[in-house]
C-alpha cells in the first residue's frame, strides 16, 4: 500500500467520524417534550444547544432559540456560532461581533475567534489582536493570525511563523514553527520542516517533529498521543516515551487499549 493510499484511507475514516459527530449534533437538537419549531424556522448547520440556546434560521437569516422554541435572538444575522462563556459570534454585512442575546461587542471585525479564558482573538483591518469580554483591546493588532487561548497561552503567527503568547501578549515560545495548535494538558502539537511533533510550555520537544499527521486520542486514552508516519501509527505518552508502533491496518495495540478511559 502506497503512502498516498494510506493517507486517502485515513482521510476517509476521519470524514466518516466527522459525519457521525454531526449526527450526534442533530440528535442533540431536541426541544423539550411538547414543543416544536415555529413555521418557517429551521435549525442552523450545527443545531446543538449550548448554554441553553441553539442557532436557528428563517428566510436565510440566523438567530437563537431556547429549548421551548422561543425566539431569544431575532433572525437578523448572516451567521451565528454557538455560545461560549456567555457570548456568541455573529456576522452581519461581512463583519463580526459578539452578542449575549443583544449586541454587546460591536460588529466591526473582519474575523473573530470564540471566547476562551475571558479573551477572544479578533482581526481588524488585516491584523489580529485580543479583546476581553467588554470589547476592550488588551493585546494590540500586530499578528497575522491568533488562535484561541488555552491554559494561559495562545498560538500566534507573524512573518509566516508560529509561536505562543501569554495573556499579557508576551512571547513565551519563540515564533519558529510552521504551524502550532493550542495547549492541552501542558502539551501542544507543532510543525517544523520535517513534520509534526509536540512541545511543552517550556518549548522542550516532547515528541520529535518528524511525523506526517497528528491524531488526537488523549480524550479516549489516558495520557496517550498518536501520530502517523508512512503507513505506521506511533503512540506516545506525555513524557514523549514511545508506547507502541503499529501498521495502519493493524488493530489497536493491547498496551494502548489498556489505557482506555
Amino acid at each position: 500500500m502506497t503512502k498516498d493510499s494510506v493517507i486517502k484511507q485515513l482521510l476517509t475514516t476521519l470524514i466518516l467520524a466527522f459525519s457521525l459527530s454531526l449526527s450526534n449534533y442533530v440528535i442533540a437538537c431536541g426541544l423539550l417534550p411538547g414543543y416544536k419549531l415555529s413555521k418557517g424556522v429551521s435549525w442552523g448547520e450545527l443545531c446543538d444547544f449550548n448554554e441553553g440556546l441553539a442557532s436557528a434560521q428563517k428566510d436565510g437569516k440566523y438567530g437563537f432559540i431556547d429549548k421551548q422554541a422561543n425566539i431569544i435572538v431575532p433572525f437578523s444575522y448572516n451567521f451565528t456560532a454557538e455560545f461560549s462563556e456567555g457570548l456568541a459570534i455573529v456576522k452581519k454585512n461581512e463583519h463580526h461581533g459578539y452578542i449575549n442575546k443583544k449586541v454587546i461587542i460591536p460588529i466591526i471585525y473582519d474575523d473573530v475567534r470564540p471566547f476562551s479564558e475571558g479573551k477572544a482573538a479578533v482581526e481588524y483591518e488585516g491584523k489580529w489582536g485580543v479583546i476581553n469580554d467588554t470589547g476592550e483591546l488588551t493585546i494590540p493588532y500586530q499578528f497575522e493570525e491568533i488562535r484561541y487561548f488555552s491554559e494561559g497561552l495562545a498560538p500566534v503567527r507573524k512573518d509566516e511563523l508560529w509561536g505562543y503568547i501569554n495573556s499579557s501578549g508576551k512571547t513565551v515560545v519563540p515564533l519558529n514553527y510552521l504551524n502550532a495548535d493550542s495547549f492541552h494538558n501542558g502539551l501542544a502539537v507543532v510543525a517544523k520542516e520535517n513534520g509534526y511533533g509536540m512541545i511543552n510550555k517550556d518549548n522542550k520537544i516532547i515528541v520529535p517533529t518528524e511525523y506526517d499527521i497528528p491524531i488526537f486520542i488523549d480524550n479516549y486514552y489516558i495520557d496517550t498521543f498518536k501520530f502517523l508516519k508512512g503507513n505506521s501509527f506511533y503512540y506516545f505518552d506525555s513524557n514523549g516515551d514511545r508506547l507502541a508502533v503499529s501498521s495502519y491496518l493493524d488493530t489497536m495495540p493491547e498496551v494502548i487499549l489498556d489505557r482506555q478511559r
